[in-house]
């Protein structure tokens, strides 16, 4: 709830919305009244001119990181939200990780929505394309100063070798890229190096828990 709040404070802010009209948003949402939360979501703006998106990312951790009881109010709340009698204009969007998705069968009310008319309310991502890792790697390294193409290659040929269509895999490229960066700073050496001592792809994610 309180990262809802959040992101109706940041949405708020961008719209112009001083502190005070602000803080009241924040009080506004209230699990128990979707009614008052969805114009909350709205900013206040009027209900039948305001079509509202909310995107909720990483769904998967109110599923295995939340008190099973704070679950079952957030659930309760984004459900009735998008009941389609309440005719509140409210659309929402969950992003999960594909090796979670299961998890969410154990929601008797949910999972049924997102199975209805042959699946329509999911879009799978594909995995990453080679061009779309190749930019993941490089992008990143080129805005943080790093001028050395064929160093950034080598490094790519590296992940490419160690990434497969497995879902999760981009995740764990994510953390092993961070871990590369982090080591090749804090010892001084090459990405490749780094990446070789933080284990890969398939090491960097035990490498961290270490």
């Amino acid at each position: 709830i309180q990262g809802l709040k959040d992101g109706i404070d940041q949405a708020a802010r961008a719209m112009g919305l001083d502190q005070k009209d602000r803080r009241a948003l924040r009080c506004g949402v209230d699990p128990a009244d979707p009614g008052e939360t969805a114009y909350v979501l709205a900013c206040d703006l009027p209900p039948d001119e305001t079509d509202v998106l909310l995107v909720i990312d990483q769904f998967e951790e109110l599923l295995t990181q939340t008190d099973a009881a704070d679950a079952s109010t957030f659930f309760d709340l984004v459900l009735s939200l998008i009941e389609p009698s309440a005719q509140r204009n409210v659309r929402v969007v969950l992003t999960v990780r594909a090796d979670y998705f299961n998890l969410i069968r154990r929601h008797e009310t949910l999972f049924p929505l997102l199975q209805a008319d042959d699946n329509a309310a999911q879009f799978r991502l594909k995995r990453i394309s080679d061009d779309g890792l190749a930019e993941s790697v490089h992008r990143p390294l080129i805005m943080a100063g790093n001028d050395d193409p064929a160093e950034r290659d080598t490094l790519l040929a590296a992940i490419r070798r160690d990434t497969t269509d497995r879902p999760g895999d981009l995740a764990l490229v994510q953390m092993a890229l961070y871990a590369t960066w982090r080591e090749a700073k804090r010892k001084n050496i090459g990405l490749v190096r780094a990446y070789a001592e933080v284990h890969g792809v398939l090491g960097a994610l035990a490498y961290e828990a270490d």
